[in-house]
């Protein structure tokens, strides 16, 4: 008898390992905190948060592509941030901790700004954290079709595909919007989540749960199981007028005793345990 295997659990199936909710709420309050500091030209703000081309890569003030991601031009700008923000930020840090997120998101982040701000005009700014929301995205789409491998490959492509398209494909384009942060962030967040991935494998591995069932219809003879399912057994004994029970009781007059075991609710299979002359 042929008997496969399902993963039953995993890594992201279980409970967090670590709280993600308050760190969350504390980032986001820090967001919009240094955001208002911002917009309202506190502390001479716009003078030493965001950053051009012309500052990092000429006066050499490398630390503009990381303070500018705490800088938004208005409120809608920081708050349609804050919304993808926070389930990503959530979900990264209670399954994946505080040094994947948002630790190394946020140096990613200031990565993928030099790469942009290099393309710009020198005297144009560059503010905001979509950036790094675009990597949290990637980041997460990619962990859980990596990690999560109850359903097959195709599958697990097609809703990355789709929840990419949904969330990260723009539907209209906005001069003011640097479209290739977004793309540059997701991209670097799929390979930050490969990387993890890789480095992590063995304890993430560690966290699936196995379930072997067999799969095909068998026939052994001894103190052996045999698969059948209601349907097979109600056509068994449809010539006969017989119930699915008297099928299997009658099949050929070898089985002399027989116990029905319920595997699993979605394949609902039954496990015929036989004994023979």
């Amino acid at each position: 008898m042929e008997v496969k295997t399902y993963i039953k659990e995993n890594w992201l199936t279980k409970n967090p390992k670590r709280d993600g909710l308050n760190p969350t709420l504390l980032l986001m309050s820090l967001l919009l905190a240094t955001s208002f500091i911002y917009i309202n030209d506190f502390f001479n703000a716009p003078l030493w948060m965001s950053a051009t081309g012309e500052q990092v890569f000429t006066k050499h003030e490398w630390w503009r592509a990381w303070t500018t991601l705490f800088a938004h031009a208005d409120l809608s700008h920081i708050l349609g941030n804050l919304f993808l923000f926070f389930p990503f930020s959530y979900f990264l840090i209670a399954y994946f901790g505080f040094s994947f997120f948002p630790f190394f998101g946020f140096f990613a982040g200031g990565l993928v700004n030099l790469v942009v701000l290099s393309t710009m005009p020198a005297h144009v700014s560059l503010v905001g954290v979509s950036g790094v929301v675009n990597w949290m995205g990637g980041a997460w789409l990619a962990l859980s079709w990596l990690v999560d491998r109850r359903e097959s490959k195709g599958r697990r492509v097609l809703k990355v595909i789709a929840v990419t398209i949904v969330l990260f494909v723009p539907d209209s384009f906005k001069p003011e919007v640097s479209y290739l942060s977004h793309f540059l962030g997701y991209f670097a967040g799929i390979f930050s989540a490969m990387l993890f991935y890789f480095i992590n494998r063995k304890s993430i591995l560690a966290e699936e749960v196995v379930e072997e069932i067999p799969e095909e219809d068998g026939h052994i003879w001894g103190d052996e199981y045999m698969l059948f399912d209601e349907p097979r057994l109600e056509e068994w004994g449809h010539h006969q007028g017989e119930s699915p029970k008297e099928a299997l009781d009658n099949k050929k007059g070898e089985i002399i005793v027989y116990k029905y075991e319920e595997l699993t609710p979605a394949r609902d299979p039954k496990i015929l345990k036989s004994q023979y002359h």
